[in-house]
């Protein structure tokens, strides 16, 4: 949160968040950091597609351009790429003109399927919620994994925030497998699913699940090879459930 105000320098024009994390689902201070910003002069912007403009309404919390990825929930069928931004009054102008000299803007259909997608994405994202309550609930009590990343889990590191500043619970998150599986067990894993896609685009209405790649830069280096990101979406939760509990039955067995 404040503490951010350490790493401001002269030259630091703007301060880039999302919240939270699209992997490892670190929550941050949002309004702390925004005040630290103000302070300094520095722009703040923030990725909040995770959230939805229903769930957290960053401008409230004194950030000053908010940006959405509306293929996700906003149009909520995977059918259209989009994005959106959205600015407080000191920030307006200079963004409309960058908008304008780069022909950044959407086309009239891709418009008209975002205005489809408002319609249903308050039941959307309630029904997503429940859903992925009742699989984090069972991953919870799975012997097979070491951990949950939830902010909307109650016993979650970053839930305090969450449950300050977030309106309700988002069907993206992410688990560990036990450290003693193996690479080749994982992929096993993975490639016994039958009903989850293979997808990074999450916010549609079908469940994806994808293997988490990469290296961090903080924390521990090595959290991200057990790590699975899953996205829980309209379907049953029960037959998402009994997926995720056949997939990992092959595994043990690899």
């Amino acid at each position: 949160g404040a503490g951010i105000e350490g790493l401001i320098r002269p030259n630091t024009r703007l301060i880039y968040m999302e919240s939270p994390g699209t992997h490892t689902f670190e929550m941050q201070d949002v309004p702390a950091i925004a005040a630290v910003a103000r302070r300094h002069g520095v722009v703040t912007m923030i990725d909040n597609t995770y959230a939805t403009p229903i769930n957290f309404q960053p401008l409230k919390h004194g950030v000053d351009v908010v940006v959405h990825s509306a293929t996700k929930y906003i149009c909520g069928h995977s059918d259209v790429l989009m994005s959106t931004v959205t600015c407080n009054e000191k920030t307006w102008k200079q963004v409309r003109a960058v908008c304008k000299m780069t022909g950044q803007y959407a086309s009239a259909q891709s418009v008209y399927l975002g205005l489809r997608g408002l319609h249903t994405l308050k039941v959307r994202l309630d029904a997503v919620g429940a859903h992925t309550r009742k699989v984090v609930d069972w991953l919870l009590k799975r012997e097979e994994v070491k951990k949950v990343i939830w902010p909307a889990y109650e016993k979650d590191p970053g839930y305090p925030i969450y449950k300050r500043d977030f309106a309700g619970p988002i069907g993206l998150f992410a688990f560990q497998f036990q450290g003693y599986f193996t690479d080749v067990q994982i992929n096993r894993f993975m490639d016994s699913l039958k009903l989850f896609g293979l997808g990074y685009s999450w916010g549609g209405f079908e469940s994806l699940i994808l293997r988490s790649y990469g290296k961090r830069t903080v924390g521990d280096p090595k959290i991200m090879r057990t790590m699975i990101r899953v996205y829980i979406g309209l379907e049953d939760p029960q037959d998402m459930i009994n997926d995720l509990d056949q997939a990992m039955t092959k595994m043990r067995d690899a």
